[in-house]
């Protein structure tokens, strides 16, 4: 179950991208905050259901959300200082 949690979490990428890349109407905005919430409550199901090892793999792909997309979802589960640039 957590591997289709995190396939599932990765697939937000190609979304993601597709509204980075252009004008964002009301439309738009709307959709993204849905998919960030998205992006929030799997997170979270990810981290209820996967063991240690595999948090560093969710950790991984909420910073490249962070650096790539502006989403703070990172910081609502794991510390800054642990982010090495």
């Amino acid at each position: 179950m957590s591997e289709t949690l995190l396939c599932e979490i990765e697939k937000l990428d190609l979304e993601f991208s597709s509204l980075s890349n252009r004008k964002l109407n009301k439309n738009d905005l709307e959709y993204r905050k849905y998919l960030i919430s998205k992006l929030q409550r799997l997170s979270k199901e990810y981290l209820r259901s996967c063991g240690i090892r595999n948090k560093y793999k969710l950790e991984k792909i909420l910073r490249k959300y962070y650096f790539e997309y502006h989403i703070k979802t990172y910081f609502k589960f794991f510390n800054f200082n642990n982010i090495a640039v």
